[in-house]
């Protein structure tokens, strides 16, 4: 009796696996239209429409030939227009200050009351140590799933792949983005200002969740940002929020040898 239970149970078991139904993903339900996956993208990820306020939270792990290090970052601001880091290391230890615009950066370190600044972001970063091929804004849109300011709005040609589509873009600074059958990046390969490779991933179940863990490489370097929190702001941001304040006795040296008319100042 105990026997014909048994099997009885294993048959229902099979039979409502069987019967359980299993929700297509977007590329399904939208019939394997490459076209419409990326344009589904697009609409969902606000490409076009003007950046959000944010606040991002995360560890960078940061692994180049000659040294390696972990620091926790702090990034708020405005997709596309500004940016504010603060980069901490032990117990919270305030080891660097950044603010990014569209035309430069500032960067102060307080343990040494100087500030570098350049109108060249990627050479600036490279400069101070930081040797990867996104900016600060670069990396709030990653953390976003919005690639809409690195990839063109038109795609050249797209292939299917095993778990999703990649797109080439012919011009640009992304060579290819590729997206899952969810319609999110999970991976991209960019050609400048140096060749590199993103990866996206471990997105969590719940919808609209953001990538827990972004990774850049390029031949001479490689950074891995896991996420541990990302806020969308209904409010805008307070204008001093994206200020950077330095004290009156901070030096600051422009990266290229000569600070431009109306250059920031000390104490401002």
């Amino acid at each position: 009796m105990r026997l014909r239970l048994a099997v009885l149970a294993a048959c229902a078991g099979v039979l409502l696996s069987a019967c359980s139904v299993v929700k297509p993903s977007l590329y399904e339900q939208l019939d394997g239209d490459k076209a419409a996956l990326w344009e589904a993208f697009r609409n969902h990820t606000g490409a076009g429409r003007p950046g959000e306020p944010v606040r991002i939270s995360a560890a960078l792990y940061y692994f180049g030939k000659t040294r390696k290090n972990r620091t926790t970052i702090n990034l708020w601001g405005v997709q596309g227009e500004a940016m504010r880091l603060d980069v901490q290391a032990g117990f919270g230890t305030l080891v660097s200050a950044w603010l990014e615009r569209r035309d430069y950066f500032l960067a102060y370190f307080p343990n040494e009351e100087v500030a570098y600044a350049s109108r060249d972001l990627l050479a600036g970063q490279e400069t101070l140590g930081l040797p990867l091929p996104l900016t600060l804004l670069d990396l709030a849109d990653l953390a976003m799933g919005r690639l809409d300011a690195m990839a063109p709005a038109q795609y050249d040609r797209a292939e299917e792949t095993l778990t999703g589509v990649r797109y080439f873009f012919d011009t640009g600074p992304l060579a290819s983005l590729s997206l899952d059958k969810k319609g999110r990046p999970v991976a991209a390969a960019g050609r400048a200002p140096v060749p590199y490779r993103i990866e996206i991933g471990e997105y969590p179940e719940k919808k609209d969740g953001f990538a827990e863990r972004i990774a850049v490489k390029t031949d001479e370097a490689s950074a891995l940002l896991r996420v541990k929190s990302l806020e969308h702001r209904i409010e805008p941001w307070p204008e001093q929020a994206l200020e950077l304040k330095l004290p009156k006795n901070t030096r600051i040296i422009w990266l290229e040898g000569e600070a431009p008319q109306g250059a920031l100042k000390s104490g401002s």
